[in-house]
């Protein structure tokens, strides 16, 4: 990066942001935990966050964008439940 593009993130950058990327890497096994992976574009995602090895994800539905509603999610252990506003659903599988 160079020129402009440095203000606009100096502004948004926390405290010593990207100091901390290099000297305390995430762990080994962050990038494995469960996630969401592809959100088609009439899905906003307000929230996805793992707790606890726990994915939970705030999704919501925008009808009057093009698109099927498909969210895939990756990294999910055996035997995971999913739950679709309450109701537990039965993941179709990608391959």
């Amino acid at each position: 990066m160079s020129g402009n593009v440095l203000l606009g993130h100096a502004r948004l950058n926390v405290p010593d942001g990207l100091r901390r990327i290099y000297q305390q890497p995430w762990p080994a096994g962050h990038h494995e935990a469960s996630r969401l992976t592809a959100v088609d574009r009439d899905v906003e995602v307000s929230r996805a966050e793992v707790v606890d090895g726990v994915l939970h994800a705030r999704l919501r539905r925008d009808r009057t964008v093009p698109g099927d509603g498909t969210v895939t999610l990756a990294g999910l252990p055996a035997g995971t439940r999913l739950r679709l506003g309450g109701a537990e659903i039965t993941p179709r599988a990608c391959s």
